[in-house]
């Protein structure tokens, strides 16, 4: 966002815990906009916003999305469509790390449109190409923990492990990506967090979600 894009009448700032987190956001943004509104589970929020929805008791801030939409009585909309949304925008928060750091070096707004249409259109392609696959054999792989694994384990041991491979890579090199440009100058930090997280993926996906 710049300054001159749009009128903002309002600024909402979801699960931002300080005024600091917002970078050029804070000049062109927070301090143009006449009201603004900050959604935020961290206790350590000052309440930098004209009204402040903050409970330091929440895992995270969907939580308190949730009780808005439910205190709202529009659980009804939230079908199958929202969710969809809502699951996706779920699956993109591994991108950020790298979507925030690779935006910074980029040139000109051009450059990222242009990075941006042709990254949508190839994940796109890939994601109709797994989503038929799932729906025509949404009886072999209900109740898995990743139905992609079990259809790709059907096709042979050795698809299986060319695709597993790679969902493992795909994932820990935008994760690993993110915390090395968070902590490339301290480096024992990196490799604490990096032990940390390995440490953390024995317990198995559905163990940690279930928490």
């Amino acid at each position: 966002l710049e300054q001159g894009d749009f009128p903002c009448v309002t600024a909402v700032f979801v699960d931002v815990a300080s005024l600091g987190q917002m970078g050029q956001l804070y000049d062109s943004v927070f301090k143009s906009a006449p009201k603004s509104i900050c959604i935020d589970h961290h206790g350590t929020n000052s309440g930098f916003a004209d009204l402040n929805l903050i409970d330091g008791t929440s895992a995270a801030t969907g939580e308190l999305i949730y009780d808005i939409i439910t205190e709202m009585n529009m659980n009804n909309l939230v079908g199958a469509t929202i969710s969809s949304v809502i699951y996706a925008a779920y699956n993109l928060i591994l991108g950020m790390p790298v979507l925030v750091t690779l935006g910074s070096l980029a040139k000109s707004k051009k450059q990222i449109k242009i990075n941006s249409i042709f990254a949508g259109v190839v994940i796109g392609i890939f994601g109709f190409i797994i989503y038929s696959s799932l729906f025509a054999n949404y009886s072999k792989i209900y109740g898995a923990e990743i139905p992609i694994l079990v259809l790709a384990s059907r096709s042979g041991s050795l698809w299986y492990g060319i695709s597993f491979i790679i969902a493992v890579l795909t994932t820990s090199i935008g994760s690993l990506f993110g915390v090395y440009t968070r902590f490339n100058k301290n480096k024992k930090i990196f490799l604490l967090v990096t032990a940390i997280a390995y440490f953390f993926s024995l317990f198995g996906f559905s163990n940690l979600v279930a928490i």
